[in-house]
């Protein structure tokens, strides 16, 4: 027995190591964006499932037959895990790279089951390895346009609900428009984040109670269901109060509302899992789980070779990354977003501040949010705004996910052309934006904006690179090239309506010129840097 215990310590270690680490690294993403909250109960119920499995695991098998696959496994996850941290130590938020560290220790984990088990060993614990996929954020474009969908069907539905029940509204893109307010449908009550927590609650129930494929389809079937149903609630909810009481309802609504759809999901979900576990009753009893076969010795013994392989990849893998970042950041090119900022003209015609509300800036996780609109003596119109992320974790990619062209469509404005990237004069350096031109249906207006992020190297000249998506791929491999961890992250959009065509880009480089101030005293510097 005494044995049996030393033998299982050495892949409880390494193991745990392998997890803990990848855990540790998706727990920013946990952190930084409410739809993924319930990821930090996702470790805890993976180990639960894998224990569940763990007391009746088949009997082990030797793994001479497949130990070239078993090895195939281990090198492909330790190529993958290398690569991942590499990336994730500059970017970690970056999505690509947060599923290839995870398929990568799941291969790991599976390349030592194998040594251990053999072939039934990987099959039988597959699932809850796979598991912890759920709590990992979805790919930018399956977020945007699954959530984009989400909210077009919720905003469509509870439009036409509300005036069959005597409230007047109306649908512009993902807005409720009525008499005292206009309510928003943000990807808060969409359903996307109670599907991501639904989905990942049908998995567990299935697991648990062990049910056949056809069922745990259903059950995940049945969380979208329940996730469409709870937010059109939700929405309809905070648009009756918001007629009632005016927005200020809306705020005082919103969070609440939001934890009831999420308990109507998991309510629903459990429910449906009893009454099927009733069903079950009446029918043929199942087959009971067998208790593993004892082994005279621990099936752990073979798998000793990957686990120290694994220890030792896991040790160079995190030394390396360290070293590879350590060769010092640009601090020239850190301090540019900290030389410059905006300054809206409060004392030009039609000033007005925006007002942005406490959702929306839970959603972008920021450190600071300025924005306005106003009209020049010319007759112009124009808006800006601009977003501060002070650290590198969450800011290249909420901007990516909440720039103009994600925005502006869901609001009920039009996309009419894509005028590419235009060269702009920055406080000094030369900046990328991106120029499009929208219509709200009465007027067309022209929109630029751009990501900046301290540390990357600005882009020289108009045609430095073909497109917006190319650039950032560029940007991205240059700073991981070079060793450099980006720091703080700038996003600046600027409207213009009224403007003769072909002079869009001229009224910007005047506007940028006349909003950008540099003459302000800098922030204190902490206690060492020069």
């Amino acid at each position: 027995m005494t044995g049996r215990r030393s033998g299982a310590a050495l892949p409880a270690i390494v193991l745990a190591a392998l997890w803990l680490d990848t855990w540790w690294r998706q727990h920013w993403a946990w952190s930084g964006d409410p739809e993924l909250m319930f990821g930090w109960a996702v470790p805890a119920l993976v180990i639960f499932l894998f224990s569940e499995r763990w007391l009746d695991r088949p009997a082990p098998v030797a793994a001479a037959a497949g130990v070239a696959g078993w090895w195939g496994l281990i090198a492909a996850g330790g190529t993958g895990w290398c690569a991942s941290l590499l990336f994730l130590e500059a970017y970690p938020l970056w999505t690509l790279f947060l599923w290839l560290q995870t398929v990568a220790a799941v291969l790991l984990t599976l390349g030592c089951l194998g040594f251990a088990g053999g072939r039934k060993w990987v099959l039988y614990f597959a699932f809850p390895l796979l598991f912890s996929f759920t709590a990992l954020p979805w790919p930018a474009t399956l977020h945007q346009n699954l959530g984009q969908a989400l909210m077009a069907t919720i905003t469509k539905i509870a439009t036409f609900v509300l005036n069959e029940g005597g409230i007047p509204a109306v649908a512009a893109g993902n807005i409720i428009k009525i008499s005292r307010a206009w309510v928003g449908v943000e990807e808060a009550c969409s359903g996307l984040r109670s599907l991501q927590a639904g989905i990942m609650m049908a998995l567990f129930l299935g697991e648990y109670h062990r049910f056949d494929t056809r069922r745990r389809l259903a059950l995940t079937g049945a969380a979208l269901v329940f996730a469409l149903i709870s937010n059109l609630l939700r929405t309809l909810w905070l648009t009756w109060q918001a007629a009632l009481h005016g927005p200020d309802a809306v705020q005082a609504w919103h969070d609440t509302a939001g934890y009831a759809a999420l308990a109507f999901n998991a309510v629903g979900l459990a429910l449906l899992s009893w009454l099927w576990i009733r069903a079950q009753k009446s029918s043929p009893p199942p087959v009971p789980r067998t208790a593993p076969v004892p082994s005279p010795a621990s099936p752990w013994t073979a798998a000793k070779p990957a686990l120290c392989l694994l220890a030792v990849t896991l040790l160079i893998g995190e030394t390396s990354v360290k070293a590879w970042y350590s060769r010092g950041p640009e601090v020239a090119a850190s301090r540019h977003l900290a030389s410059w900022k905006i300054a809206f003209p409060k004392d030009a015609a039609d000033f007005k501040a925006m007002d942005f509300t406490p959702a929306a800036l839970a959603m972008l996780s920021s450190d600071q949010v300025n924005g306005a609109s106003w009209k020049t003596p010319a007759g112009i119109s124009m808006a800006g705004y601009v977003v501060d992320w002070s650290n590198r974790l969450g800011g290249p990619e909420i901007a990516r996910l909440h720039n103009p062209l994600i925005c502006l469509p869901a609001s009920g404005a039009r996309l009419l052309s894509d005028e590419g990237l235009q060269a702009v004069e920055l406080a000094g350096q030369t900046e990328q934006f991106h120029f499009t031109r929208f219509t709200d249906g009465t007027q067309t207006f022209a929109v630029f904006f751009t990501v900046i992020q301290a540390g990357q190297h600005p882009i020289k000249g108009p045609d430095a690179f073909p497109s917006t998506q190319e650039t950032w791929w560029r940007q991205r491999w240059t700073a991981v090239s070079n060793g450099r961890r980006p720091g703080a992250t700038r996003l600046l959009a600027l409207a213009f309506w009224q403007l003769p065509p072909g002079t869009e880009v001229d009224t910007l480089r005047a506007t940028i010129k006349s909003l950008v101030q540099t003459d302000f005293p800098p922030a204190p510097t902490r206690s060492g840097e020069k």
